[in-house]
């Protein structure tokens, strides 16, 4: 829930791609003890968001 809140404005469609999300991200969070195997996959992710779906539709 706390990983879907922030997404909601984005669209409907993406709060359970985030809550799924949230959740592997916990998992791994919880298993490794540390957050930062939570931090790498979600920048990557951003990242490749950013350059291929944001951007070339504002050209």
């Amino acid at each position: 829930m706390l990983v879907e809140c922030p997404h909601r404005p984005l669209g409907i469609e993406f709060a359970p791609v985030a809550t799924v999300a949230g959740l592997g991200y916990g998992q791994a969070a919880w298993q490794s003890g540390s957050r930062w195997p939570t931090i790498a996959p979600h920048w990557l992710v951003n990242q490749r968001h950013c350059s291929l779906f944001n951007y070339p539709m504002l050209a």
